[in-house]
């Protein structure tokens, strides 16, 4: 389905660079509205597929994480976050354009979530406790409240790399305590979520508060947040040691540069 929309979005695209800047300066107003009435039901049509064709693969995603989980063999990467960032963390249109194809990806689900998961999708699946089809991005692997913590504790030992956004609430202040006391601060990668940036808002205001806050939680185990930057961060600790931090601002919302920061930061104190 996604190929369908993309022919379509393709088609639509054409028909307005054709009836415009393709036209080398002979486009009259009557050639532009006629590209255009030819265009937007395409274009519209196009991103409608490809946004259903995205939701199939994300149900395929969350279908599956019970049989990742108990092949005991199996490589993946593991997201914690509070349940309430899910898309709180928004991309701005700052990075796209009418010719982008991120432009018709994007479904109303897009997040820097979002991102992480397209940066590491070709890699290993990545895997978040949550509710099955709440969410695009991680593969949610449900829980119960009772369970959940054991599930964690599972997961951290089993993953071969963990992108964490860390937040003031009770169940994120207790994983971030599980992978400082458990020695796995080198694999893992910390997201500090953006307040204000060019290519990412939050849903709802300033976040430098809540990372006071959780400094100071942080702090009563071991764990030595950076200060807040109000562009966001990523950042790791290259040891045991949390006083041992390599950071890179954020990139734009592309994959490809993601990935790259990512390959900075691991080979950081390798």
């Amino acid at each position: 389905m996604k190929w369908i929309g993309n022919a379509f979005v393709y088609f639509g695209l054409f028909f307005v660079y054709q009836s415009t800047i393709g036209s080398r300066g002979s486009y009259t107003t009557s050639s532009v509205l006629s590209g255009l009435v030819l265009a937007v039901p395409c274009l519209l049509l196009g991103a409608w597929l490809i946004g259903k064709a995205q939701g199939s693969e994300q149900a395929d995603r969350d279908r599956n994480v019970p049989d990742v989980i108990s092949d005991r063999s199996a490589l993946f990467f593991l997201y914690l976050r509070p349940f309430d960032t899910t898309n709180r963390f928004q991309l701005t249109d700052a990075y796209t354009n009418l010719f982008s194809w991120e432009t018709w990806e994007r479904d109303g689900f897009d997040d820097i979530e979002r991102v992480v998961s397209r940066t590491l999708e070709a890699t290993h699946p990545l895997i978040a406790l949550g509710r099955p089809g709440e969410h695009r991005g991680a593969a949610r692997l449900p829980t119960s409240d009772l369970e959940w913590k054991v599930a964690v504790l599972d997961l951290i030992d089993r993953a071969k790399l963990i992108i964490i956004v860390p937040g003031p609430n009770p169940g994120t202040v207790w994983e971030l305590e599980q992978l400082t006391r458990g020695n796995h601060l080198p694999k893992c990668l910390f997201i500090m979520p953006p307040s204000d940036l060019l290519f990412y808002r939050c849903a709802d205001g300033v976040l430098s508060k809540e990372w006071d806050i959780l400094r100071s939680q942080c702090n009563g185990f071991g764990l030595d947040l950076p200060e807040y930057r109000s562009g966001g961060a990523l950042f790791r600790y290259t040891s045991t040691l949390s006083q041992s931090v390599a950071s890179r601002s954020l990139p734009p919302p592309d994959p490809v540069q993601w990935k790259e920061t990512f390959q900075e930061l691991l080979q950081c104190g390798a």
